[in-house]
């Protein structure tokens, strides 16, 4: 299990029992207790430096699975109804947005795909099938 997996599961379990200890235990819009899922104000790249703000309150709602799908993805409708649930976020946590940058490619010139100097052919190594050194 890799790093953020085990901080999901972790943040899961704890967004459950903050949820829990608030008394929510229903579908927050519908009342229903069918098809329930923790759905979280920004998308999980937000909370990548913050993973403890996958569990506040200010950040989770419980709803059901088809409202849930219909927020996801549009910040605007996550946006309005998270206001609604849990009014406008606390000036301490509105402008610490998460800057994750996306990784650049550092593999050497010799492991990205390459043609080979002496036959041309295209590979991703260092030896070639025509027993040479292709860089």
């Amino acid at each position: 299990m890799g790093k953020i997996t085990k901080i999901n599961v972790i943040a899961s379990k704890k967004a459950k029992q903050t949820l829990e200890a608030h008394g929510i235990t229903r579908c927050e819009v519908t009342g229903s207790t069918n098809f329930l899922t923790i759905a979280h104000r920004f998308g999980r790249v937000y909370y990548r430096h913050m993973p403890e703000l996958l569990w506040d309150i200010n950040h989770i709602a419980l709803l059901r699975q088809d409202i849930h799908t219909g927020i996801e993805g549009n910040d605007e409708e996550t946006e309005k109804l998270f206001i609604k649930l849990r009014g406008k976020l606390p000036m301490t946590s509105i402008n610490t947005k998460s800057k994750v940058k996306q990784k650049k490619g550092n593999k050497p010139n010799w492991m990205k795909p390459h043609k080979c100097c002496h036959c041309h052919k295209i590979l991703s190594g260092l030896l070639c099938s025509c027993g040479k050194l292709s860089i």
